[in-house]
């Protein structure tokens, strides 16, 4: 963690990121390489893309795969939401 570190409050606890701007959850938008590059500029955080749980849940297989796609993230995105 940076010398200085700021608290980001999310629905079921709270973050430590370097930065205090955080990249909002847009359905489409947020795939890895733009999450790779908010962080790079500056980004202390980000979102995955929005995910259906009801694809994940009651979803055919294809549609199991493509939202654990959308809900990967790599080491590089941390912290991630």
């Amino acid at each position: 963690m940076s010398p200085r570190s700021f608290t980001i409050p999310t629905p079921y606890s709270t973050i430590q990121a370097e930065s205090a701007v955080v990249l909002a959850p847009m359905a489409g938008i947020t795939s890895e390489p733009f999450r790779r590059l908010c962080r790079r500029y500056g980004a202390g955080m980000s979102w995955s893309e929005l995910v259906s749980s009801a694809a994940l849940v009651f979803g055919g297989e294809k549609a199991q795969k493509k939202s654990r796609e959308l809900a990967w993230f790599s080491e590089e995105e941390r912290p991630v939401a």
